[in-house]
């Protein structure tokens, strides 16, 4: 009987295992796809589909595989998938699959894409809460060793903060080593190195059969050395305590899929703890802190929902004495220049509203130290500020390596106080209060100046510069004005896209002063208005103003001969004609130049599309009155000059203003000249027009003019009184001339005691002189001594010859003739109504006429005598006039 049980009890062992064989054999692939799909929807409550191939190996340890796997995302988003693979490899357990039970033990997924969403209302799609029980017990527990991913995708979006986050991880693993430890192992994009974790008392079947289990962790290869070890629960809403330990060198070496704005770290250590319920972690006992070459930074607190991010209270504190990390946030700044800095600030989160509290920064660069103190309100909206920022400094040098508009080493001391407001889109600088000083000079800057989000910006400020010497101030702002005993500016700036105005503008430089409103409209091109009044105005102060030359340049233009060119070759700067169109207009009480006073000037300046038009309506000196209209048209480069006035003195003003004390009376002039050019050589160069001059009542001190035309000897003998000045009876000139070649049509001098004519040419083009001076006295009985005067040569530095036997008669009598003809060469004067230049003309003609027949009468006496062989004397009397 025993034997023939041992015989058959391998039999009927074979027999079952053939039974086993043959019935696994024929289990359907589709029933098992069926069952698989029915018990992962059940568990997952998500549809789950094979859109490719599903196969089973039947071995003893018998494998799944299929293609296209994909589960569907949570109802609410129907756009989107949970997860989906292109392959994947299920190995399952023999026993329970002849039950019809799928029971995992080693899963492969390749090429794989998992989205993890959260919608506005704060729900996940990993939320599985709604799942439907499982009908029955299952009779056997997975035993999960391995699950292996490659290639995998994650995508996780968070639509109510309008975040996204992708990682692509090449390989991740998951193994049981033993019965209490399973090991992860991952490569991704974060960083090539392996991160591999350890975990004892929690099994790999555990973390998904809800169950309770104990995690101790520490990451080596890693760039940071980490360390975990705490507690998970999974049952229910599951649980976690969990500490967290970091610490590494470089915090960029951690290649996070985000970028960190985070300089280089020569060391940075982490630590904090994570508790409570999965779906409200909190985090606390945070504390952080990084190393920079010489600063350090500093963060801690916590965070009572991690999952929300909400119950947020952070403090930070960083200090240091360099300021290189700031390049890294912006390039307008060099980070260098700080000497010093601090800034403690606390981050909190109170109902969706972020908030920087507390703020209490400070930077110091040389001897200059800016504060701040304040709060900001971070939101969905532009930032909430509202910070006070405030700055004490003495010689602030360092302000010249970041801007080149004006020489900051001059400033002796700097304040500014202001707040920084930023609300509705509109970031503001309100109630600024800035001065800057130097040992004599002080200025002041107070307002308001609002920036929108829409790149508008709008400025009020109220300025005010004043000291004693302006040099002061121009060596700060980079500009050449001129020395003063005193001077005072002020003025309300205002800004507002796209109109700068200057309104109630005061400058006061010594006794000059300038008040009016100006405005610039910044569009293309730019519009400028302005309407100025002064009491007064020094004109030493303007042409100073308009001088734009350097030290080495003056010393060059002091030493520059005399005999240079007059007329330069350089380009004239006419471009502001086309660049804006200008519209000032000038009124000025008192204007003085030296000792010269004049009044009452209305001028006007117009530039628009390439043409500027300056012109002098009124401008009186001692009771005369002078106009002028200047017109150049920068697009053909032509130019009109015109000029007039009458019983104007110039001998007074050439007096006053030390040009000279040798000339006195009144004249009349007239200019007329078009000319065109590029430089002021071609402008000479160029010129057609003429100008007329007469002048009646006149001096001229040391009669320089009449000992060229007396023997010099006779003036000399003694007994003979000798005259201070010469009277100037009248005196008459013009000259006409095209493309740069002036001609004498009519010049004439009649003295106390001579008459003298010129003819010749100025010639502008060459820079030329050739006239012929004509001198001859009153006194028929100095006629013999007949000389002409030859000017010629450079007009800034011509030759004075003289010229003995010349064209006495021929020059004199063309002389007289052409006084009898006033009316024809006095052309610009005729509509003055005045009859004194007919009376000076007719003078001079009766005196030369006189003067000629006398000579003559004389003459023909003289040849009588010599042909009577009789000795006898000419007996000719003086002509008076």
């Amino acid at each position: 009987m025993l034997k023939k049980l041992l015989i058959a009890i391998p039999v009927l062992l074979v027999v079952v295992i053939i039974g086993i064989v043959i019935a696994f054999k024929f289990i359907d692939d589709q029933f098992i796809e069926t069952q698989a799909l029915k018990q992962l929807e059940s568990a997952l409550n998500r549809k789950v589909t094979i859109d490719g191939h599903f196969s089973l190996t039947r071995t003893t340890r018998p494998t799944l595989t299929a293609t296209g796997i994909e589960i569907a995302s949570a109802s609410w988003d129907s756009n989107n998938y949970l997860l989906k693979a292109d392959d994947i490899t299920i190995q399952v357990d023999a026993v329970p699959l002849l039950f019809g039970i799928i029971s995992f033990e080693n899963i492969i997924f390749d090429n794989t894409t998992f989205n993890i969403i959260r919608n506005k209302e704060g729900d996940s799609n990993l939320d599985f809460t709604g799942k439907k029980e499982s009908s029955g017990s299952i009779p056997y527990r997975p035993k999960i060793d391995r699950v292996e991913m490659n290639n995998l995708v994650v995508n996780y979006e968070d639509w109510a903060k309008d975040s996204k986050l992708h990682i692509n991880t090449k390989s991740l693993s998951i193994d049981a080593v033993d019965e209490e430890t399973i090991q992860l192992k991952a490569v991704s994009n974060v960083n090539e190195q392996p991160i591999e974790i350890s975990s004892k008392m929690c099994r790999l079947f555990m973390l998904f059969g809800d169950e309770f289990c104990k995690v101790t962790a520490q990451v080596d290869t890693f760039p940071f050395k980490t360390k975990v070890s705490g507690d998970i629960d999974l049952e229910e809403n599951g649980y976690i305590n969990m500490a967290f330990n970091t610490e590494g060198e470089n915090v960029n070496e951690l290649k996070l899929p985000f970028k960190t704005y985070l300089p280089d770290t020569n060391s940075a250590q982490a630590s904090f703890t994570l508790t409570g319920a999965l779906n409200a972690i909190q985090l606390s006992k945070l504390k952080t802190r990084l190393t920079f070459d010489d600063s350090t930074a500093n963060l801690s607190g916590e965070i009572k929902s991690l999952n929300s991010l909400s119950g947020v209270q952070l403090k930070f504190y960083a200090e240091g004495t360099d300021g290189k990390w700031l390049d890294l946030y912006q390039d307008q700044f060099p980070g260098e220049l700080i000497d010093h800095f601090t800034a403690a600030l606390e981050l909190e989160n109170h109902n969706e509203h972020w908030k920087l509290d507390d703020i209490e920064a400070s930077v110091t660069i040389d001897d200059t130290t800016l504060f701040s103190k304040g709060e900001i309100l971070l939101s969905e909206d532009p930032l909430d500020l509202n910070l006070n920022i405030n700055g004490r400094g003495k010689h602030p040098e360092w302000l010249d390596k970041i801007q080149d508009d004006i020489n900051a080493k001059y400033i002796d001391d700097i304040r500014v106080d202001f707040d920084l407001i930023g609300k509705d889109e509109t970031w503001s600088i309100k109630n600024l209060e800035s001065i800057a000083l130097t040992e004599d000079h002080t200025f002041t800057a107070n307002g308001n100046i609002a920036f929108s989000t829409d790149n508008t910006t709008e400025i009020e400020l109220d300025f005010t510069s004043s000291g004693r010497n302006l040099y002061s101030l121009a060596r700060i702002i980079k500009q050449n004005l001129p020395e003063s005993k005193k001077f005072h500016i002020q003025s309300k700036l205002k800004y507002k896209k796209p109109t700068l105005s200057l309104i109630n503008t005061d400058i006061i430089i010594d006794e000059t002063s300038i008040q009016g409103n100006s405005e610039i409209d910044f569009v293309s091109p730019p519009n400028i208005r302005a309407q100025l009044e002064s009491k007064s105005l020094d004109i030493e102060h303007v042409i100073a103003l308009t001088e734009d030359l350097d030290d080495s340049q003056k010393a060059q233009r002091d030493t520059t001969s005399e005999k240079d060119s007059l007329f330069s070759d350089k380009p004239l700067n006419l471009d502001w004609l086309d660049q804006a169109n200008t519209d000032i207009s000038l009124k000025v009480a008192n204007i003085t130049y030296k000792n010269a006073h004049l009044e009452n000037l209305v001028a006007k300046l117009l530039a628009r599309d390439g043409i500027g038009n300056f012109k002098i309506n009124s401008l009186i000196y001692s009771g005369a009155d002078l106009t002028a209209n200047f017109k150049v048209d920068g697009k053909t480069n032509t130019h009109n000059y015109d000029m007039h006035t009458e019983n104007f003195n110039v001998g007074k003003l050439l007096r006053e203003s030390d040009a000279t004390d040798l000339l006195t009376g009144e004249i009349d002039f007239n200019l007329d000249i078009d000319t065109s050019g590029t430089t002021t050589q071609q402008l000479a160069s160029n010129a057609n027009g003429g100008f007329s001059a007469f002048m009646t009542n006149g001096s001229l001190d040391n009669a320089p003019i009449d000992l060229l035309a007396t023997n010099l000897v006779k003036e000399l003998l003694p007994g003979k009184k000798k005259e201070s000045h010469t009277k100037i009876e009248c005196f008459f000139t013009q000259f006409r001339g095209k493309n740069g070649l002036f001609k004498s049509e009519a010049t004439l001098l009649n003295t106390k005691n001579i008459v003298m004519t010129a003819s010749g040419d100025i010639n502008l083009a060459k820079e030329k002189y050739d006239l012929t001076l004509v001198p001859k006295p009153k006194n028929i009985s100095l006629f013999t001594l007949d000389s002409d005067v030859l000017v010629t040569g450079p007009l800034n530095d011509p030759d004075f010859s003289i010229s003995k036997g010349s064209l006495f008669k021929k020059v004199l009598q063309s002389a007289a003739v052409v006084a009898l003809g006033p009316a024809a060469l006095a052309v610009p004067f005729t509509t003055i109504g005045s009859n004194k230049y007919t009376e000076c003309f007719e003078e001079v003609a009766d005196t030369t006429t006189k003067a000629v027949n006398a000579q003559q009468d004389a003459q023909e006496e003289e040849e009588a005598e010599k042909n009577d062989d009789q000795p006898s004397e000419a007996k000719v009397e003086s002509i008076n006039p």
